[in-house]
């Protein structure tokens, strides 16, 4: 049965794409016009003359499943067979189309490179200060010990030069000087003459220099950084951004690589490399929360974290700006968690304790 309707177009000026609206007594004159371009998907152009009638189709052409073609759609049937129905876009609307795929298609990719949404540690307080949470990641169990700077400080040697060498010892000498010791971690990286690598200070003495010489290993992985405590504040930063900011730190060191810079893994790591070492690094969140991180053991199957592994998991766990410390010797003391007992030799060490530093 064909349908037939009075032509019916947008009102506004008469002439091309435009026609006169109708009067209040039902009357109307009819202009001779074009339709626009877009129209033409469902009416074809017709001259039209006074008192003539445009066929307009009952069924209009169905909405496009796809490219089928050029100028063309088809809509898929449960029997996998399909119908090509001829049409042509019209330009405003295949613009229209690519802004949506476009949009689409770049949203897909923005969730697919996003990284898992940071999660808070759940912390718990210690009797012996500060606190600790444990938490799962990749595979990959992390300790996280959650600090006051101002009860951080860096040890090396004894008043008479000899090195601590180990947890036991340093403890031991904080105790005999009325400490109470709430956390105990290897520093950063050292030279094989039993050195810090680069930037030592103690309370305020600066006792190696900043170390800005290229060379070969972890700790000159481009950025490395200092960590440092000034004005009872922790702070992180490349050790060229250390170098021109005129501090004046009473503890800071230097290590190297920088695991995250402004809240993103460091450029230089390799994504999928497989590295696998026991690690531990330090870190400050956006609040200025100061975080000491240890990797404390992987699920069967599994493996330590790459330095990329390692990145991902401190910026999981919030940190913004993250530091390298050392790795297959790391180890801490916590008192009912870990003991001071490890194997080998360090050489500077990280030390909470409280009341105050002695």
């Amino acid at each position: 049965m064909n349908h037939f309707f009075r032509t019916v177009v947008p009102w506004g000026r008469a002439g091309v794409g435009a026609a006169e609206k109708p009067r209040c007594d039902n009357t109307h004159a009819i202009t001779p016009f074009t339709y626009t371009w877009s129209a033409q998907v469902y009416v074809k152009t017709t001259s039209v003359n006074l008192g003539t009638t445009t066929r307009i189709p009952a069924v209009l052409p169905p909405t496009p499943w796809g490219r089928a073609g050029v100028g063309a759609a088809e809509k898929p049937r449960s029997d996998s067979t399909h119908v090509i129905t001829p049409y042509t876009y019209t330009s405003s609307a295949q613009a229209y189309v690519n802004k949506i795929r476009k949009t689409l298609l770049a949203f897909a990719a923005l969730l697919l490179a996003a990284p898992a949404s940071a999660v808070a540690p759940e912390f718990k307080p210690l009797a012996s200060g500060g606190s600790y949470a444990s938490t799962t990641y990749k595979n990959v169990r992390y300790g996280i010990y959650q600090a006051d700077p101002a009860q951080v400080s860096l040890h090396w040697k004894t008043a008479d030069g000899s090195a601590y060498a180990n947890l036991a010892t340093l403890k031991r000498s904080l105790e005999q000087s009325g400490a109470h010791v709430a956390f105990l971690m290897n520093a950063g990286i050292y030279s094989q003459d039993d050195t810090p690598a680069g930037l030592w200070i103690e309370r305020g003495q600066t006792l190696v220099l900043l170390n800005r010489k290229n060379g070969k290993g972890n700790f000159h992985i481009q950025p490395n950084g200092v960590f440092y405590i000034e004005r009872g504040k922790a702070r992180i930063q490349t050790s060229a951004a250390y170098h021109i900011g005129g501090h004046h730190p009473d503890w800071a060191l230097q290590s190297g690589p920088m695991l995250l810079l402004d809240g993103k893994p460091n450029p230089r790591f390799v994504k999928n490399l497989s590295s696998p070492h026991k690690r531990n690094a330090v870190c400050t969140t956006a609040d200025n929360r100061l975080y000491f991180i240890l990797t404390e053991d992987y699920d069967l199957g599994s493996e330590w974290p790459s330095f990329h592994r390692f990145a991902e998991a401190l910026q999981h766990l919030g940190c913004h700006d993250a530091l390298y410390l050392d790795g297959t010797l790391s180890d801490w003391y916590l008192p009912g968690i870990s003991g001071t007992f490890h194997w080998t030799h360090y050489v500077g060490i990280i030390a909470v304790t409280t009341p105050e530093t002695p």
